[in-house]
């Protein structure tokens, strides 16, 4: 056919859906086919039962001789059942009911109209038969009568398949469609839209055809404007609607599911007023294009005062913020909107899945502001969360730069100064040193404070120092019983000192310092006890009975007339100084004390200061004509490290030539306020302050005017007399 001078076959398809309903007359052989059904997919012959789709069909046959009822009957009996008709019908056994000798009444049957669908392929050469075929389908009346028991109730062109150039290709007609797999097996020629296409290239081997698409139902809205005069018409109307029973059938293909008043309109004096029935609000395009008659909530009004001539009328809304929290959640704010809703968080919250929108299955959680880094308050600052907020107030010692705004980050808290009002914090005859966030107080010389176990403050306040004044008092106890002795030492070792007298006299030490005794009937013998020695000129005055170490002795044969009795060891009194350079020594009863001169500290801190370990270390201060920073505080800052190593460098370079300087013993300690205040320290080789005051001190003048003008060039403005 190809060869043809058309070039093309033409074929259609034609489905044809018959109804058939089959009657009987007398003297007829009557012939019951029961069939049954399989069920979709499953493929499994369903049992007979009361589900079962069971069909009889009583077929009447009029024959005009004998033979040919033996003849149907053999034709019968040689058919195997069941006998499958197609993949969901069996006939499952088929008997010839009436002889033909009478006319015998068939049984009762309801006859059960079938419905058949039968494809036609029609091939044409001739490209007009196509549009012939069309127009003779298109005048078909449906349905059109075959018999009285037979009706073609439809009949569609599917298919219509032809040559183009070498490649068949296949389009649908009319409302059908290839399904997914055929269009993606045979290259679909048109888009493949919601799984299904109306062209491919090729001829389908399995000879299957376009198929019905399956059409979903619809729904249309529509509006129906009604005019009257009375308004007793409003409310008949309105109960009319709401007495009818929903859904409303007008076809087997049409149903009215709804039906609602939206909105009436009628004049309020001269004007329209145009208001929402219950459940229906104005959208908020109209509410803000016309005069509201009553308030704006959510966006949408009930009630304008204008008849719109165009766009929606009021729209059907359920208010679902009635009840925020069940839609929203905790801590959140819902906005009715026409149809649906809308939540967002307050202010302070958040939702924990920030992806998904604000609900009650995602609910708005308090946000911790104070986890934030920086922190929200600033330095120097206590922040406290608090339920969708926080609070911020300044550490003790701290205020807000700004008193009338609220703490944050943009109005952070700075030092107080209290040394700005030295009686107030400290009191009176004190000495106030401001440090960051904090003062120390401190009396004036010639005073002390009143509690000495208590801090310098207005309630503990400095006072004028009375002068200690320290009494020895030696007791002389005459005995004739040497055991008298014994029991005083006892008695002594036992005494809790200092053993208080009064409120302002004390008994610091008590020590038995000399025994004297007859060791021969004319002589006496005075011996020292524990740390206490006879000095030099008595151990030669009166004959010492030990021998004579260091210029004393320990025991003396007489008893010295001038009322002096054994002597405490003064440790301060050997030279050189058993405390080394630049210290004080302080003699005490069997020991001594050494401290350091003022401006210098043992060259090792953690020891205690001994001739071993000397005080060398000079500490000293600068000041700086800047204002404070905070940053000096903190080491790891890079103020604090730019300041530290300028300062050391300057330092060095310019103490290096002096004598008594130790090279490299720079120490930059801290920073305080006042303007800037640095504390640094240096090790000296002098072995007493006396020489820095004396030979050195030219030389360490200079030395100090060079450090100023380094770190002036350095770009740090140190204050003229910035050393003290």
């Amino acid at each position: 056919m190809a060869g043809q001078d058309t070039g093309q076959i033409l074929k259609y398809f034609t489905e044809i859906i018959m109804v058939l309903l089959l009657t009987y007359e007398c003297f007829v052989e009557t012939l019951d086919v029961q069939f049954s059904y399989i069920d979709g997919q499953l493929h499994h012959r369903i049992p007979r039962s009361a589900e079962l789709l069971e069909f009889t069909v009583v077929v009447e046959v009029k024959v005009s001789q004998g033979v040919m009822n033996e003849q149907i009957r053999a034709s019968l009996a040689s058919i195997t059942f069941p006998l499958q008709v197609d993949n969901s019908t069996e006939i499952t056994a088929a008997d010839i009911t009436t002889d033909n000798t009478s006319c015998a009444q068939p049984p009762t049957v309801t006859p059960v109209p079938a419905e058949y669908l039968t494809e036609i392929q029609i091939d044409a050469e001739n490209t007009p038969i196509i549009y012939q075929l069309m127009i003779y389908l298109m005048a078909f009346n449906f349905p059109y009568i075959i018999s009285d028991s037979s009706n073609i109730t439809e009949i569609n062109i599917t298919t219509v398949c032809s040559l183009n150039e070498t490649q068949y290709q296949c389009k649908c007609e009319g409302l059908f469609v290839w399904p997914n797999d055929t269009c993606h097996s045979y290259k679909a020629c048109d888009v493949i839209t919601d799984g299904s296409c109306t062209c491919i290239n090729g001829l389908p081997v399995d000879r299957q055809f376009c198929q019905l698409k399956e059409v979903l139902p619809s729904n249309y809205v529509i509006d129906i404007d009604v005019r009257f005069f009375d308004l007793f018409v409003v409310n008949y109307l309105r109960n009319i609607i709401r007495n009818i029973s929903l859904p409303l059938t007008l076809s087997n293909s049409m149903n009215v599911t709804d039906i609602d008043m939206t909105t009436v309109c009628g004049l309020n004096e001269m004007v329209y007023e145009c208001k929402c029935e219950e459940h229906h609000v104005w959208p908020n395009d109209t509410c803000r294009a016309y005069q509201v008659c009553d308030g704006i909530v959510g966006g949408t009004c009930g009630c304008i005062q204008a008849l719109p001539s165009e766009g929606p009328l009021c729209q059907r809304d359920i208010n679902e913020c009635e009840d925020a929290v069940s839609v929203c959640g905790q801590y959140s704010d819902c906005i009715n909107i026409i149809g649906s809703h809308m939540c967002s968080c307050w202010s302070g919250f958040n939702t924990s899945n920030k992806d998904s929108p604000v609900s009650r299955n995602n609910s708005c959680q308090d946000i911790d502001e104070c986890l934030f880094s920086p922190s929200v308050c600033g330095p120097n600052s206590n922040c406290t969360n608090e339920i969708g907020s926080y609070n911020c107030s300044c550490l003790d010692g701290f205020t807000a730069t700004n008193p009338s705004l609220p703490i944050s980050i943009n109005n952070t808290c700075g030092d107080v100064h209290e040394c700005l009002n030295t009686s107030e914090f400290c009191g009176p005859n004190s000495c106030c040193t401001n440090l960051i966030g904090s003062y120390n107080c401190s009396c004036l010389s010639g005073f002390t404070v009143t509690n000495m176990n208590q801090p310098v403050s207005i309630s503990n306040p400095c006072n004028v120092t009375l002068p200690l004044t320290e009494y020895l008092i030696e007791i002389q106890i005459n005995s004739v019983d040497s055991s008298i002795t014994d029991q005083l030492r006892t008695l002594l070792m036992s005494f809790n000192l200092p053993y208080i007298i009064s409120d302002s006299t004390n008994i610091t030490e008590i020590n038995i310092t000399t025994v004297c005794s007859l060791s021969v009937q004319t002589q006496y013998q005075c011996k020292c006890e524990g740390l206490f020695v006879w000095p030099n000129d008595t151990c030669h005055s009166y004959e010492a009975c030990d021998v004579i170490t260091d210029g004393s002795c320990t025991c003396i044969n007489g008893f010295p007339v001038d009322g002096q009795f054994c002597q405490a060891i003064d440790e301060c009194l050997v030279s050189p100084s058993v405390c080394g350079p630049n210290a004080n020594c302080a003699n005490e009863i069997g020991s001594y004390s050494c401290s350091c001169l003022d401006g210098f500290t043992a060259t090792n801190s953690s020891l205690p200061i001994s001739i071993n370990n000397p005080c060398r270390v000079l500490k000293m201060s600068m000041r700086v004509n800047q204002n404070f920073d905070t940053s000096l505080n903190n080491p790891e800052e890079e103020m604090f490290q730019t300041y530290v190593n300028t300062i050391k460098s300057a330092i060095e370079d310019s103490y290096i030539s002096l004598s008594i300087y130790i090279k490299n013993s720079v120490k930059v300690r801290k920073f305080r306020p006042g303007s800037i205040i640095a504390d640094y320290e240096i090790s000296l080789t002098t072995n007493s302050l006396s020489s820095l005051n004396s030979a050195n001190s030219d030389d360490f003048g200079l030395a100090n005017t060079q450090v100023l003008r380094t770190l002036w060039k350095a770009g740090i403005p140190v204050a003229l007399n910035a050393f003290f």
